[in-house]
């Protein structure tokens, strides 16, 4: 895995694993330009969370199989 740090504040901006890339929501200007598409850990969901209206759930991480098809 391959992390980008800000060199201004140093938080992790992004993380890639071979074809994916993770982005950090705060990295983006316009947080509506994208939509998700899975959600991860919802195993530590909070209960005041609403749902994301999103395709797939996974309880941890995505098993390495599913990776890049969402």
């Amino acid at each position: 895995m391959t992390a980008a740090i800000s060199p201004t504040c140093g938080s992790r901006v992004f993380n890639q694993s071979g074809e994916e890339v993770e982005v950090n929501l705060g990295s983006f200007d316009d947080i509506n330009e994208f939509q998700p598409s899975y959600e991860l850990w919802t195993i530590r969901y909070e209960d005041w969370l609403p749902a994301f209206p999103v395709a797939h759930r996974y309880e941890r991480d995505r098993p390495e199989e599913g990776r890049g098809k969402e």
